[in-house]
C-alpha cells in the first residue's frame, strides 16, 4: 500500500510513476479522499473537545444546585453525540474509500525500471 504522506508532498512524482505503469493520474481522486477524511476527523475531534468540557461543566453545575442548568448541558451533550455518530460514519466511509484506492493501485516502479 502507497504511504499517503509521501503523496501529499509530491503529487506529480506519483502520477508520474503512475503514467509509467500505463494508468492515469491518481492522485487527485487520493487528495480528495484523504481530504475528506481529515475534514471528518477534525470535526469529531472539535465535538469531542466540546462534549468534555460540558460534561466538566455538569458536574460543577450539579454541586452550585444549578439543576436546570445541568439538565440544559446534558441535552446538549446528547446533541453532541448525535453529531459525532454521524462525523464517525464519514470517517470511517472515508478511510475505506481511500484505503481502497491505495491498496488497489501497482506499487511506483524503480528508477532503473524501464516504462511499458
Amino acid at each position: 500500500m502507497h504511504d499517503i504522506r509521501t503523496l501529499r508532498t509530491n503529487p506529480a512524482a506519483f502520477d508520474a510513476a503512475m503514467a509509467r505503469r500505463g494508468l492515469p493520474p491518481q492522485s487527485a481522486a487520493i487528495l480528495a479522499q484523504d481530504e475528506a477524511r481529515r475534514t471528518a476527523q477534525t470535526q469529531l475531534q472539535n465535538l469531542q473537545s466540546d462534549r468534555n468540557a460540558l460534561s466538566k461543566s455538569i458536574g460543577v453545575l450539579k454541586k452550585k444546585g444549578e439543576h436546570g442548568a445541568a439538565d440544559a448541558a446534558m441535552a446538549e451533550v446528547n446533541e453532541i453525540k448525535a453529531k459525532m455518530a454521524v462525523f464517525e460514519a464519514a470517517e470511517q466511509a472515508a478511510n475505506a474509500a481511500l484505503t481502497h484506492l491505495l491498496e488497489t493501485l501497482p506499487n511506483l516502479p524503480f528508477d532503473d525500471v524501464p516504462t511499458g
